[in-house]
């Protein structure tokens, strides 16, 4: 019997954000109290201390995860590799978009090299994120320096494994809890139109970052099937905090028994940014 086809997804890294990973040596540690501090200065201290050591358990847990990779023959990479300059949170580890990159780069070649070193093919994100210090993209110059890559497009096309794939950053958000496969649907029918109307290979499956919550879409007698990727950024910024809607931390696994075959699922949820809320004893 042939062993599995392993495929690694991942998307939405934000490498720069206080709330992405973070690799250790670049974790900025806040400055000791001292007497001269005022009480806002105290309290500061407080909060970007706590932030430091929810970071570091949010990179050890995804590095958990990575002891138990399988080794993968493809990996997809969904774009916004860094947050950007221009970020809404305030808390950014570095402005610079050079750093940032340098972040993304060394983090997606840790993680390429637990799945083994597979073939790597990625999309471009969100302009607002990616668009670098001094013109061009920082996801173009991430994918530049990673290992094995093989291809990248602002919407890339690619046939592995017996299957045509679309991967794609952008894709409508729906703010509808038993709506959020509509986007996904849609985007399956526009795929068959556009095969009609010759503007579009036959695709199999469709993968989307942006919108930072994993679903599934697809029809039982139909071989397309379409995902949206979880993020690989925590949600502990202002903009975050406050934002009402689903949001998965983690990364996709996709195994196939055979070449041709269809997919299964096997979803990585990050346990650091999976706690529920506190609750409160009125």
């Amino acid at each position: 019997m042939s062993k599995p086809i392993w495929h690694l997804a991942i998307s939405d890294l934000h490498a720069g954000s206080n709330f992405a990973l973070i690799p250790p040596d670049t974790l900025a540690r806040p400055k000791r109290i001292t007497p001269e501090m005022s009480d806002f200065q105290r309290k500061m201290y407080g909060t970007q201390n706590a932030a430091r050591l929810v970071a570091a358990q949010f990179y050890n847990d995804v590095m958990e995860l990575l002891k138990v990779m399988p080794k993968c023959s493809y990996a997809w990479i969904g774009g916004d590799c860094v947050e950007g300059n221009r970020g809404h949170d305030g808390g950014l580890v570095d402005a610079n978009t050079k750093s940032q990159e340098m972040m993304a780069v060394e983090l997606l070649v840790e993680i390429l090299k637990a799945a083994g070193h597979p073939k790597v093919y990625g999309c471009r994100g969100t302009p607002y994120h990616v668009t670098a210090d001094g013109g061009g993209e920082s996801d173009d110059s991430v994918y530049a320096q990673l290992p094995n890559m093989q291809a990248w497009e602002d919407t890339l096309f690619a046939e592995a494994c017996g299957l045509t794939w679309r991967l794609s950053h952008f894709i409508a958000r729906s703010s509808v809890a038993h709506g959020k496969q509509t986007p996904l649907a849609k985007e399956i029918v526009k795929n068959t139109l556009s095969v009609a109307m010759d503007t579009e290979p036959d695709v199999d499956i469709l993968l989307f970052g942006h919108v930072h919550y994993c679903v599934s879409a697809g029809y039982p007698m139909s071989r397309k099937r379409a995902y949206t990727l979880p993020t690989l950024k925590m949600r502990g910024e202002a903009y975050g905090r406050r934002f009402n809607d689903f949001y998965d931390v983690g990364m996709m696994l996709f195994k196939q028994e055979k070449e041709g075959a269809p997919l299964q699922e096997y979803p990585l949820k990050v346990r650091t940014a999976s706690r529920k809320p506190k609750v409160y004893r009125a």
